[in-house]
């Protein structure tokens, strides 16, 4: 490593870590409840409200990844060529609502049409985070900062089972995923936001010890 990047790497907040990390591993737990509140849903009487047979909503289930590749590829594409944080603020804004509005389906088409674009809203997340992290930590750190990230899997499903059993238990099937609608705006303090609690020096070190100084002024 060069004089200069070990100048950088010296710069760059240590705070991060608080500012950064803990934001997108909320994230990403919220993700992954809603993807999996389904089958809460369908064990709580989904399939006898809305009239469907099972597989219907087994259909339900797996449409959801078929929007999720929508944007697999192309929200890294898109988090690295404009703004990270715009795409994920707009991208927590759209699954929150998509979520909160299943909640009022009528029938299977409908429960489809909403899983479906569920998968989109949240397809992006995971690049434009790794864009994120990519952005903010340097090469050395970049995989200490990933495995925090990761965490976030084993995490989500720790929570999930309870929190979702507790709220189609004590309400109804409808409303397992309408509180993240309101959890989601608490979460918008994301990688790419957090970026305005740094100075700007701050800033163009962490992209400068990354190697992605030139990108500084389109995030």
């Amino acid at each position: 490593m060069s004089t200069a990047s070990l100048t950088n790497v010296k710069n760059v907040p240590k705070d991060r870590w608080l500012r950064i990390v803990p934001p997108m591993i909320i994230i990403y737990i919220i993700a992954y409840m809603d993807r999996m509140n389904i089958s809460f849903a369908m064990a709580s009487g989904m399939n006898q409200s809305l009239g469907i047979t099972a597989t219907i909503s087994g259909l339900a289930a797996g449409i959801f990844f078929a929007g999720y590749l929508v944007l697999q590829i192309y929200g890294g594409q898109i988090a690295e060529r404009g703004s990270a944080k715009k795409f994920i603020t707009w991208t927590i804004i759209g699954w929150g609502t998509t979520s909160f509005l299943t909640g009022f389906v009528q029938n299977g088409w409908e429960l489809l049409v909403m899983r479906f674009l569920l998968g989109v809203a949240e397809g992006g997340i995971w690049p434009a985070i790794l864009v994120s992290i990519s952005n903010w930590f340097p090469e050395e750190e970049c995989g200490r900062a990933n495995a925090f990230f990761m965490s976030s899997l084993a995490l989500a499903a720790v929570i999930t089972a309870p929190v979702s059993g507790w709220i189609v238990g004590t309400f109804s099937w409808r409303c397992v995923s309408c509180p993240y609608l309101c959890l989601a705006p608490n979460v918008q303090r994301s990688p790419g936001r957090g970026e305005m609690a740094f100075p700007r020096r701050e800033r163009i070190s962490c992209r400068a010890a990354s190697g992605r100084t030139a990108e500084f002024q389109t995030q």
